[in-house]
């Protein structure tokens, strides 16, 4: 009986540290997402004030 207890313990924990590597590689990849999708952004705000700075001529560019 002790046996099977600590068989069933030991497939517990193996089944929490594997669903834990799960959501930490979910969460990894989230967070790469949101890195990129920030990093454009930024670039994006950067593209426009440099439009924005160049003068009138090239306020219709801000429209794109």
């Amino acid at each position: 009986m002790e046996e099977a207890v600590a068989s069933m313990e030991q497939m517990t924990a193996t089944v929490k540290v594997k669903g834990n590597a799960d959501t930490a590689r979910q969460a990894g990849q989230l967070s790469d997402s949101a890195s990129a999708a920030a990093t454009k952004g930024g670039h994006d705000v950067a593209d426009v004030v440099k439009r924005a700075c160049r003068g009138p001529q090239s306020t219709s560019m801000l429209s794109m």
